[in-house]
């Protein structure tokens, strides 16, 4: 077992996932993408999920930028979820590397 953070079943967060990202698509493609990060931003600081209102405008931004992402159909975590499996048959196979320094190194 991992020591990293354990997320549960990624079947029960997918209809979530889904459902907030039509209402995203939807309040975008209706209200337009500064409204949208605008409101973004007021609920993450509502919320207390960000420190202060320049953090909530970073993350309202990268939370739109994702959506516009996803929906021209880019799926990175598709992409490094299959990289991380492959390392790990490389490395019960004896082939892969055995300590993580330069982890980010292409």
């Amino acid at each position: 077992m991992h020591s990293q953070e354990n997320l549960g079943s990624p079947y029960t967060s997918m209809l979530t996932a889904g459902n907030d990202h039509y209402h995203a698509v939807c309040s975008i493609n209706k209200y337009g993408a500064i409204a949208h990060t605008h409101a973004l931003a007021r609920l993450y600081v509502k919320r207390q999920l960000a420190s202060d209102e320049w953090e909530a405008l970073e993350m309202a931004r990268m939370a739109v930028n994702q959506t516009r992402r996803l929906a021209s159909g880019e799926q990175l975590n598709k992409e490094a979820h299959a990289e991380l499996k492959a390392t790990a048959k490389q490395k019960a196979k004896g082939l892969g590397r055995q300590d993580n320094s330069g982890f980010l190194a292409i």
